[in-house]
């Protein structure tokens, strides 16, 4: 290529040596050599700013794409955080209503104990719209329950758990107010004198009779139990000796047993007393032996209950089939 400088321009001339082609020529004036270098210039500012462009697109769809990897991650976190809580409300609300079950066979248990109404504790059963179950509700239907409750917002779990606490709250306080009453009729049944002190038959029942020994109307305020002579007599309920020995009221050698509860027995006209004052008894324990002491006209147990300071007739407590 040769390149020729005029005044006007410029001449460029092609020759090929190696090829067999004519040689080509061109002329350039200075203008369009001129409009040459400034397209030139332009395509290299094009190029140069749409290469600008392109990397600040990049930048910024980087950014946009670590807020939104940012977004995304905390949504996560979000998401895992609210499935925890709710897994834990779930249980937590599975586990009450078990317990819900649980508790309420066991209210109706000790209701039947105390001999109370087997009707529902205070508050009923759980409402159907709240929950699938009410207090009869056992471990196999708790599953169901936890089952039923999978399909529930969080909030209505949170409120659900709230009414199930307070619920159980309530059976817990039914409970024990039952028990209290069941642990009290239970002391009551035990201090309640219930046997026969010994085995033989009634010579002389409870109330106003002639004495056998002056002959004038006494009140006899306890049974007349006849029997051979040495046979044990038992006491009748467990308690705490607070009288034996000697009697000035013509009881001869005789035993006081504190049931507690306000009940006390009496066991008169013994030969031999086998306890001493303070000692506890349990049910069935020997406090002496029939004899004929004090005011007496044969061996026999004069046997007395008392209530509340106040001598009842103890045929009301002696079991029939004895």
């Amino acid at each position: 290529m040769q390149r020729f400088r005029g005044r006007t321009g410029v001449i460029l001339t092609l020759t090929f040596e190696a090829l067999d082609k004519p040689q080509r020529t061109w002329w350039l004036s200075s203008r369009a050599l001129i409009a040459c270098k400034v397209s030139l210039g332009l395509f290299i500012l094009a190029v140069g700013a749409a290469i600008i462009i392109g990397i600040a697109r990049v930048q910024l769809l980087e950014r946009r794409a670590e807020e939104l990897a940012e977004r995304l991650s905390l949504r996560n976190h979000q998401l895992a955080a609210s499935r925890a809580r709710l897994a834990e409300v779930r249980l937590a609300t599975e586990e009450l209503f078990g317990e819900l079950g649980i508790l309420g066979a066991r209210l109706r248990e000790v209701r039947s104990l105390a001999g109370l109404p087997s009707e529902p504790p205070s508050g009923g059963e759980i409402d159907s719209g709240d929950a699938p179950t009410g207090i009869s509700l056992g471990r196999s239907e708790a599953a169901a329950v936890a089952a039923e409750l999978m399909g529930l917002e969080s909030s209505d779990l949170e409120e659900l758990l709230g009414t199930a606490r307070s619920e159980l709250r309530g059976f817990e306080g039914e409970v024990r107010e039952t028990g209290d009453i069941l642990s009290y009729r239970q002391a009551v049944r035990e201090a309640t004198p219930h046997s026969w002190p010994v085995k033989g038959w009634i010579s002389s029942h409870f109330g106003l009779r002639r004495s056998p020994i002056s002959g004038k109307p006494l009140m006899h305020k306890g049974i007349d139990i006849a029997a051979s002579l040495g046979t044990p007599v038992s006491v009748t309920a467990p308690g705490e000796v607070v009288e034996a020995g000697w009697s000035n009221s013509g009881f001869g050698l005789f035993v006081m047993v504190d049931h507690g509860y306000g009940f006390k027995t009496l066991y008169g006209h013994l030969s031999e007393v086998s306890v001493e004052r303070g000692e506890r008894l349990a049910l069935g324990d020997t406090v002496g032996l029939i004899g004929s002491t004090g005011y007496s006209t044969g061996p026999h147990l004069h046997y007395q209950v008392i209530k509340d300071d106040q001598p009842i007739d103890p045929i009301d407590f002696l079991p029939a089939d004895e």
